[in-house]
């Protein structure tokens, strides 16, 4: 099992995304924060996302949200790099800037 790291920028991603559904729903900014972690957890196990749009980049949809977790693998771990919402326009010339 591969350890599950989170960089600096997708972990604020992930906050913004959660305190931003709060605001309207609390019980569904729960709900998206358990999958969000849940499939972040999953990844550790078993690395089954899909070729990202980025070179050595791989993306996970989380299954019933309009996320997607943009993450590198090595031998050691998964490195979640990105948390963005499905609606961005994040081909490789418009990725998401820090």
């Amino acid at each position: 099992m591969r350890r599950v790291k989170w960089a600096e920028k997708a972990e604020a991603e992930f906050l913004e995304a959660i305190d931003y559904i709060s605001d309207d729903n609390p019980n569904a900014a729960e709900a998206v924060r358990q999958r969000i972690i849940e499939t972040a957890n999953l990844l550790g196990r078993r690395p089954i996302g899909r070729p990202g749009r980025m070179l050595n980049v791989y993306e996970k949809t989380v299954l019933k949200t309009s996320y997607i977790l943009a993450y590198e693998v090595t031998d050691e771990e998964i490195n979640i790099i990105r948390v963005i919402h499905s609606a961005q326009n994040w081909t490789p010339q418009n990725w998401p800037k820090d």
